[in-house]
């Protein structure tokens, strides 16, 4: 993402410092990393944001969230075992470093297993988002 925004921002008739960027799902998550990384990002649109780590993970509601969980946990810990490769930093620690620059969150998505899942992830990442939000 850093790349393209190096290229994007030295083509003709680009106005540097007005380069905002749109993600998906994991495109969503690699943008708010990626504004996190570099104030080139002027402003981040994030679609139904898919964790990084198993920290970004909201709290459990439930014992049904308690259990599903427990994959990402098993992921980042056996990668670090497996690669000796610490995890990257979360999305939810990203999304802090990224104000006073905007950020739009979209939570549209339903899941037959969690009803509410991307709403809620959309709430935990509003909730540690910084200063100003509306």
């Amino acid at each position: 993402m850093l790349a393209a925004l190096d290229f994007v921002q030295g083509q003709p008739g680009v106005a540097p410092q007005r380069v905002g960027v749109l993600g998906v799902s994991l495109g969503a998550q690699i943008a708010i990393r990626a504004a996190a990384q570099s104030p080139g990002i002027q402003a981040v649109v994030a679609d139904g944001t898919a964790i990084a780590v198993a920290s970004d993970v909201p709290p459990p509601r439930s014992l049904k969230e308690v259990f599903y969980r427990i994959p990402s946990y098993l992921m980042d810990w056996g990668q670090a075992l497996k690669t000796s490769v610490i995890p990257p930093e979360g999305v939810v620690p990203s999304i802090s470093k990224i104000a006073p620059r905007p950020v739009l969150l979209i939570s549209t998505g339903h899941s037959a297993q969690l009803p509410d899942w991307e709403l809620y992830m959309g709430q935990h990442l509003y909730a540690a988002a910084g200063q100003p939000k509306e």
